[in-house]
């Protein structure tokens, strides 16, 4: 009976309306969600991507909920549609943030090295042209030495370090300092150092690692000027998200009490179909609350018989998909 309250011709179908195919979905990615009602006739969630009249894609949440005759089979579904675009984005950019996090700590190149105590090395491998802008041969030639492009700024607190490594057998430390690349770019490096002492128990030598973490102090320091932004929005508008956080709440009390008018509707419908041979009246009363139901509903409803072709859409579905209820 919701099937005579259509004003559509019964020819449009769910697939060519929403998927623009000719043929019903029905893949892994994209289920048909009336061949999983009509084999298990229970209410069903999947996900889809529909397209708008001018054919822009949106992720939908299809919730198909089945219609029965008197003899129990299944003759008609309801379907809700939800957009979940925003959603599906916000956890795509989540998977490519995660992405780019790990290729970047498997990708880290830094510097091995030992040397003496007077910024000379012995060896001095890895990344160190990309660091710094000079050869390894160049460093172990003395030609620059290590203190020579540190930023002037950072030079003594380095020689303070310097001083214990010299004269402090194992002793170890992690710094970061600044240097000055060959191209004239300051960046900033992260060392850990330890001494290593000759037969007798004394410093001879150092050895190390260090790496390029300019990048990261630049998102460090991003991340301190975000902070205090975000604590200056977070004291102007408290008030503003209790609001939003109220209006969230009372939209999902909203959206579970449709869930259940829409339950009792179809349980009022089926129960009324079976008595309709007794009283029509009692019937036009049930299309009259289906139909009202059904127009001023907030979210996307659409019915189709077994052969998906759309017999009846409500203004929710067709504002968000961009057709006319003609078309």
């Amino acid at each position: 009976s919701a099937a005579r309250l259509g004003r559509l011709t019964g020819t449009t179908t769910c697939h060519a309306l929403t998927h623009r195919k000719k043929r019903p979905c029905g893949t892994e990615a994209h289920p048909c969600p009336l061949e999983i009602v009509k084999k298990t006739k229970k209410p069903v969630t999947v996900e889809h991507v529909h397209y708008d009249r001018d054919g822009n894609s949106k992720s939908m949440e299809v919730h198909g909920f089945p219609v029965f005759d008197g003899d129990g089979n299944v003759v008609q579904m309801i379907e809700c549609c939800m957009d979940v675009t925003d959603r599906k984005k916000t956890e795509e950019a989540l998977q490519e943030s995660e992405r780019r996090y790990r290729s970047f700590v498997q990708n880290f190149q830094g510097i091995i090295y030992q040397g003496r105590l007077d910024f000379v090395p012995v060896f001095f491998h890895g990344a160190v042209e990309q660091i710094t802008g000079y050869r390894e041969d160049e460093f172990t030639s003395g030609k620059p030495r290590w203190d020579q492009i540190i930023y002037p700024d950072d030079v003594a607190a380095i020689y303070e370090t310097v001083k214990k490594l010299g004269t402090a057998p194992g002793f170890a430390t992690e710094r970061e300092y600044r240097i000055v690349h060959k191209n004239g770019q300051v960046r900033w490096v992260h060392e850990l150092i330890q001494n290593v002492c000759d037969d007798s128990g004394k410093p001879a030598l150092v050895q190390g690692a260090l790496y390029d973490v300019t990048e990261r102090k630049r998102m460090e320091e991003d991340l301190r000027k975000y902070r205090e932004r975000l604590e200056e929005l977070v004291q102007a508008r408290t008030t503003e998200l209790t609001q939003t956080n109220k209006q969230l709440r009372d939209e999902i009390a909203r959206r579970r009490d449709l869930e259940k008018d829409l339950m009792t509707t179809n349980e009022q419908l089926h129960q009324e179909i079976a008595d309709h041979k007794q009283t029509g009246q009692s019937l036009r009363q049930t299309q009259e609350r289906f139909r009202d139901f059904f127009e001023n509903a907030p979210v996307g409803f659409h019915i189709f018989g077994p052969d998906r072709k759309i017999m009846d859409i409500n203004e929710a579905e067709l504002k968000m998909i961009g057709y006319t209820k003609d078309e």
